[in-house]
């Protein structure tokens, strides 16, 4: 799917993809402001400022949106009907190297999506790959087919990881 005509039939400069959720469409946008947009009759309904450059692609899970930037930021955020709430803003470490046309000295970008599995959340940066979230990982739930899920240890501390 071309997604330029999309974004054009949205009127903005979209960065970093889609992702679809609760009826609306979620993109990012150039300016660092992502926004939701009615799934059938393409209506704003909302911006949420991120103060950043967002080339990663936003990211739909457990009902909030998921994403790192450009200046080395990673957010979450939960959207509702008409506005969105950050529920985390994290600054990742300075990086050492020179890497993705980045200066050392600055924090670690974002450019690829998160993946969001078993309470734990999951993105690399330029400089290492991070996991976020319970030391254990959440029992998954039945599936369709019927079977039991995994039912593992009782969910402890949160903590983070990072591999470089």
């Amino acid at each position: 799917m071309n997604n330029v005509p999309l974004a054009n039939s949205f009127g903005i400069n979209a960065q970093g993809g889609i992702a679809l959720g609760a009826g609306k469409i979620f993109m990012g946008q150039n300016d660092g402001s992502p926004g939701a947009w009615d799934q059938r009759t393409g209506k704003l309904l909302w911006t949420q400022t991120l103060g950043t450059v967002q080339k990663a692609p936003l990211v739909m899970a457990d009902g909030k949106l998921y994403v790192g930037t450009e200046s080395g930021r990673f957010f979450i955020v939960r959207p509702f009907q008409d506005h969105a709430e950050i529920l985390s803003s994290v600054e990742l470490p300075i990086s050492k190297d020179d890497n993705a046309g980045q200066s050392a000295g600055l924090p670690e970008p974002v450019f690829g999506g998160a993946a969001i599995s078993r309470g734990r959340i999951f993105f690399v940066s330029t400089g290492g790959v991070y996991a976020i979230g319970t030391k254990a990982a959440k029992p998954t739930t039945a599936s369709s087919s019927g079977r039991p899920g995994w039912t593992g240890p009782p969910q402890r501390s949160t903590y983070a990881s990072r591999t470089p």
